[in-house]
């Protein structure tokens, strides 16, 4: 009984390594292909997510630029004005010693009205604690506003010579301050849009006197 039992285990072991053996080559292969087939889903995944990733941050791109261009500066030209007349300020301390004054020349600002001038002088007013008024370099002078010894000015003349709108959210403006014919800097700066809020960009001198 005992040997009978034996030899029929032995028999199936003996079927089961041949169906194996019969068997194994497909068995691997199908494993393989599962194998394979798995990394390509997991690859395939992979990129759908970087597309995902890629197309939002497209669209949110998309819409910030669409935001900017659709901001019309001119309605700002009060505040882009006060921090471009600023920039130049700010240029050559030395010129702002001592000085009783800021006068800023605002007789060529285009598509400045009334209001945005009272904005970029009290900006001023507000910053600097001294008198602050629109005139030009001859009513400055008219008004004795100077030293008549040295023929240099109680204070400080901002002016703008040339604005360009590169953009809605760009823009550029050439400028000077002057404090006397030996005492003067030429500026040029560059402002810009960032976060809903009108900055300055680059500003650099570009002559000294």
């Amino acid at each position: 009984m005992l040997l009978s039992k034996l030899v029929a285990r032995n028999s199936i072991l003996m079927t089961f390594k041949v169906c194996y053996l019969q068997n194994a080559p497909s068995i691997i292969e199908h494993l393989s292909d599962h194998f394979i087939n798995y990394k390509f889903e997991l690859k395939w995944r992979w990129i759908n997510l970087k597309l995902k990733y890629f197309s939002i941050l497209f669209i949110v791109v998309g819409l910030l630029s669409a935001c900017n261009n659709s901001i019309e500066p001119k309605e700002y030209l009060g505040e882009i004005y006060s921090v471009a007349l600023d920039a130049i300020m700010e240029q050559d301390k030395a010129l702002s010693s001592d000085i009783e004054f800021i006068a800023i020349d605002m007789s060529n600002f285009k598509d400045v009205d009334e209001s945005d001038k009272e904005e970029i002088l009290s900006y001023f007013k507000e910053k600097y604690k001294v008198d602050v008024m629109d005139a030009t370099l001859n009513q400055i002078t008219e008004k004795g506003l100077y030293n008549s010894e040295t023929l240099v000015l109680d204070g400080v003349l901002l002016q703008i010579k040339n604005v360009d709108f590169k953009s809605n959210s760009n823009i550029f403006f050439e400028g000077s301050k002057y404090r006397s014919g030996d005492g003067a800097a030429g500026v040029e700066c560059e402002i810009h849009l960032k976060d809903n809020k009108w900055e300055v960009k680059e500003v650099k001198e570009t002559w000294k006197s």
